[in-house]
């Protein structure tokens, strides 16, 4: 754990079938997390890079998917996302 460091954290995981009520419960305990498309999530969390992967990994079908956890900072990333996604990752960067 990061005591008071939560930072964002960018989650990708592989193509195919995927349970994500699974997964939203395995990534609820670690922090507030936004789901913006298919199997992309942006997680909020003071957890390491390697517990959010077991966390992920402890999911059902999950643990030989190809999954991709990066730190991230809206300064350093572009994109086009809705508006909605950006006010959520910039109130919780600080931006």
């Amino acid at each position: 754990m990061y005591p008071g460091n939560r930072r964002l954290v960018h989650i990708g995981i592989g193509s195919g079938w995927i349970n994500m009520e699974a997964v939203k419960q395995a990534l609820e305990p670690a922090g507030e997390w936004l789901h913006y498309e298919g199997h992309c999530w942006v997680l909020h969390s003071g957890e390491s890079l390697q517990q959010i992967r077991d966390r992920i990994r402890r999911v059902p079908g999950l643990d030989t998917a190809n999954i991709l956890i990066s730190e991230f900072r809206p300064t350093t990333c572009d994109g086009w996302l809705p508006e909605w996604c950006w006010k959520w990752i910039n109130e919780r960067s600080g931006q």
